[in-house]
């Protein structure tokens, strides 16, 4: 019985994880002096290099966010504006 619930966890997690379209980027946008920046539009480049921050550029794109009343700001990489690649077909 262990077995199995183990075999299907591994499945389901392995499918969960291909399902997804993104994974999610968190930050808290300061000033120079440290202030947190509540909502304000602050405009997002994320890319993907394989394996060192030296490597192939694999994909990049754009996105707009805004902060939240506290300086926060959420954005899933995978849905902004695709500039180069393709962010599902990245070999993870």
């Amino acid at each position: 019985m262990k077995t199995i619930l183990s075999f299907l966890f591994i499945i389901l997690t392995s499918f969960c994880i291909h399902a997804q379209s993104g994974f999610s980027y968190q930050s808290i946008v300061r000033n120079s002096s440290g202030a947190p920046q509540a909502d304000i539009n602050v405009y997002l480049r994320f890319s993907v290099l394989e394996s060192s921050a030296s490597g192939q550029l694999l994909y990049v794109e754009t996105q707009t966010a805004r902060t939240d009343s506290y300086g926060w700001l959420n954005a899933t990489v995978g849905t902004g504006t695709p500039i180069t690649g393709l962010f599902g077909s990245i070999n993870w």
